[in-house]
Order: structure tokens, then sequence, then C-alpha cells
């Protein structure tokens, strides 16, 4: 069966044969097509924009981990306290439950990337390395032998969730990974991720793959800080901008206006700025705005970013409607603008 969503989107049914529980807050889940066909063809580091049966409507993206012409299309769920679509995911759907959504679909790859060899930097934060890891391999199953280093970050051990997945994709000859966690860069004092961080880590221990910075693609996913420190150790580098899967941005079919935002500050000056409409979260913004936001984001579930709407509308990625100043406190890193002018207050 196929439905035309609002937004002339082509929705497919998918059914669930597979629902592993990876531990009590995440799961492994394959779907297949409902109407017994073959899983279509689809590009490295596409993901699946599930709609969701829920009040108003819900489009989750989730990355698929599976290799193109895998007989199903396998993807991770973390459950989030509060959040309706992962909750449903974790704890409603069973084997044999139908899912809408359209074909797969990517965002990471720039045309002409398997026209000749290329070397990828893969980095990829928490649950961004989902993102990355069906990525890598689909580049290992492309026509040209291309090079991959890959680096997964993680704030714990608790934060690797696909760990044996990354093990099994470094025996690879043509993979080099490196895996940090951020308890251990502080035990040997190398403090968190930063820009200068970075290039150190490119300089001495890729050397060998930064021969030739034309035919370096760099792929991002992860948080906004993740994909700012990034960028700006890429402008060091030479290398081209890297491609980046911010994981607080706008749900797709969302408005994304230009707007003047305003955050106010618990006794410290507010913070003044524009948002260039790109769907990203008022959070990035303000970083890309030179504004000294946390570097810490862990995408809508430390707190650090609530604030109160005091003006205009803004839509947050676990709400499906745009809203006003009334209701609870948002989350800047995932809440943008969807009036022209936008005022807020941090709470902490």
């Amino acid at each position: 069966m196929v439905g035309i969503p609002q937004d002339g989107v082509e929705l497919r049914e998918w059914r669930v044969v597979r629902h592993e529980r990876l531990r009590p807050d995440v799961v492994r889940i394959s779907v297949v097509p409902a109407d017994g066909s073959v899983c279509p063809t689809y590009f490295p580091g596409s993901h699946l924009a599930l709609h969701l049966p829920l009040a108003g409507g819900l489009v989750r993206c989730y990355a698929l981990i599976s290799t193109p012409g895998e007989a199903s299309l396998d993807f991770v769920v973390q459950g989030l306290p509060g959040g309706r679509g992962s909750q449903y995911l974790l704890r409603q759907v069973v084997p044999g439950t139908i899912l809408m959504a359209p074909p797969p679909s990517s965002n990471l790859l720039p045309a002409g990337w398997d026209d000749r060899p290329r070397t990828w930097f893969l980095i990829g934060g928490a649950i961004g390395t989902a993102s990355l890891l069906g990525l890598a391999r689909g580049l290992l199953s492309a026509q040209q032998p291309h090079r991959i280093a890959f680096l997964a970050a993680h704030r714990s051990i608790r934060d690797i969730l696909l760990q044996h997945d990354l093990e099994e994709l470094a025996l690879h000859r043509q993979v080099t990974l490196r895996h940090f966690v951020f308890e251990d860069l502080e035990e040997d004092g190398g403090g968190r991720w930063t820009p200068q961080r970075l290039v150190q880590e490119v300089q001495s221990e890729w050397s060998p793959l930064q021969d030739g910075k034309e035919d370096v693609i760099s792929c991002v996913a992860g948080h906004p800080a993740l994909c700012h420190v990034v960028k700006e150790a890429w402008k060091n580098l030479g290398f081209p901008d890297p491609l980046t899967e911010d994981h607080c941005a706008a749900p797709p079919g969302s408005p994304r206006p230009q707007a003047s935002i305003q955050v106010l500050q618990p006794g410290a000056p507010a913070w003044n700025f524009e948002s260039l409409g790109l769907g990203r979260g008022i959070w990035h913004a303000a970083l890309e705005a030179g504004f000294p936001v946390p570097p810490a984001c862990r995408g809508s579930v430390c707190g650090q970013c609530e604030a109160r709407l005091l003006k205009g509308a803004c839509q947050e990625g676990l709400w499906s409607q745009p809203r006003g100043p009334e209701g609870p406190p948002i989350r800047l890193c995932r809440a943008h603008p969807v009036t022209s002018e936008v005022v807020v207050e941090r709470l902490r």
C-alpha cells in the first residue's frame, strides 16, 4: 500500500521483521517492504523518515546501519525520556508492526562521490556513529576503493551502542578507526574536543590520509557543537568544508524562515543574532554567530539549554506542531524559529 501525506511525499508500508533489545533503552529494528517486494536500492549513509501514528503526526529520521543490497533495512533507536517517537518504537512496536516511510534517502553524499577513489573522514558523536557506520559499509561496497578514517566519540562507555559493529568495521584494510571516550580524554589531560585538538589528531594519526586534499570528503554526524568543532578544524587543515548531519536540526517539512533572535541570559548580556532559515536549532545559530555556547551539548537530554519562550513561535524536535509562549520550557538545541522574530529567556 502507498499513501500520500500532505507534504506530497510518497509513503510506503514497511513490516517490522526484527525488534531486538540491545539494552533496556536501545532497540535494533529491521524492516522490509510490506508488499513482499525486495528492498529498494539506496545510497550509502541513507536514513528512513518514519511517519509515526501518534497524535498530531510525527516524523522521525533514523540512519540505516545496514549495507545497500541487504534483504532488510536496519536502524537503531535509543529511547529518550519523554521522547514520543523513540518510546513508541521502543515499547509498542513488535515484529509484524507496519510502519510508514518514504524510500530511503541520503544527505551525506556529494555529486560524483564514487567517480574515483577518495579519502573519507567520518566523525560521529554518540548515536551519530550509526549514520556513519551505514555510510562506511556502503562505501566499502562501492565501485571505487575508498579509504576511510573513522573517528567515533562518546561521552562514556555506556553511550557506545554499536561497539561490536565498529570493531568489525575496523578489521577492514581500507578503514582506520579511532575510538574515543570523553572520560579517557579528560584522564589523559586532553579535555573535550576542540578544533585545535582535532587538528593535532589528524596531523599525528591520519597524516598518510591527507595526501590529495582535493579528494578528501568529510562527513560529520552528531550534535551542533561537534559539527562546529570539525568545521573550524577543517579550515585550519585546508580541507573542503565537511558535510554535516546535525541531529538537532528541524524535522522534515517544517517552516524555516529567516528570523531575528534574542536570547536573554540570567545575570549576563543578551545574545542578539540572525537565524538564516536553515532549520538549525537556536543553540546552533548562536554558536555560528560567535556566542559562547557550552560545547557539551547532548542533543536535548542534558537540559543545559532550557529556556522560556517569550515571543514568537518555535518548533522543537519532540513536538509535531509549532508553538508559542504557552506551555513548558523549550530546549534551544532542538527548537528552531518558525516566525520572523523570537525572544527566549535561558533558565540555566
